[in-house]
């Protein structure tokens, strides 16, 4: 059970970090003129390669990486798309 309560802990300190680093990156992918239809997969994309960099880092396995990447960047995408619409 403390091994549980130790990745919880590691999921939750690196994936609200991620999830600011990962926001940061598709505004700049966003501003460098990259379309709008095109962010949703960079959102997941840029998720998923800190996700591996997080299971590399913390030793957990690939498959929980790929897994909380694609999750972080679906959280980044619904981020955008409400600030977006918070900002019309």
């Amino acid at each position: 059970m403390e091994n549980l309560n130790q990745i919880a802990a590691q999921y939750a300190i690196g994936g609200a970090s991620a999830l600011v680093i990962n926001g940061i990156l598709v505004k700049a992918i966003r501003l460098a003129g990259i379309p709008s239809k095109y962010l949703p997969l960079v959102s997941i994309g840029g998720g998923m390669g800190l996700g591996m960099l997080w299971a590399y880092l913390t030793g957990n396995p690939a498959i929980n990486g790929v897994m909380a990447g694609v999750i972080l960047g679906a959280a980044t995408s619904g981020n955008y798309d409400a600030v977006k619409k918070a900002e019309e």
